[in-house]
């Protein structure tokens, strides 16, 4: 239906003409997409852990990584602690002695690695 026959409606039935133009619409240009019109999320990069420290004893400990979409971004976190932004490398200093957990974690076009690297 054109917009030149919808203005003789009354104000009810054409909110719902209008609705309906624009699902068909939506439809149209889904149907041009690849895929036919399925529109795919953005793949999550998957985040690797280069290097670590070889021995899990001292105060001091560095980690490079990367990920596998270029342009990244990463959150880093230690024993447990909320992820917070970093980038490679991650060191630290004035650890305790004895073993650490760091984990670290890639964002790609608004998509983060679901399984941080450990």
């Amino acid at each position: 239906m054109s917009v030149v026959a919808m203005i003789g409606m009354r104000r009810g039935r054409m909110r719902h003409r209008l609705v309906l133009v624009a699902a068909m619409a939506a439809s149209i240009v889904a149907s041009l997409l690849p895929g036919g019109g399925a529109l795919a999320a953005a793949a999550a990069p998957n985040t690797i852990i280069d290097s670590a420290p070889a021995s899990p004893t001292g105060s001091t400990a560095t980690f490079t990584f990367h990920s596998t979409k270029s342009g990244s971004t990463f959150k880093c976190g230690l024993d447990g602690v909320a992820l917070m932004s970093c980038t490679s490398p991650k060191g630290y200093s004035g650890l305790a002695q004895g073993s650490h957990t760091f984990r670290v974690a890639a964002t790609s076009k608004g998509a983060t690695d679901p399984t941080p690297a450990t």
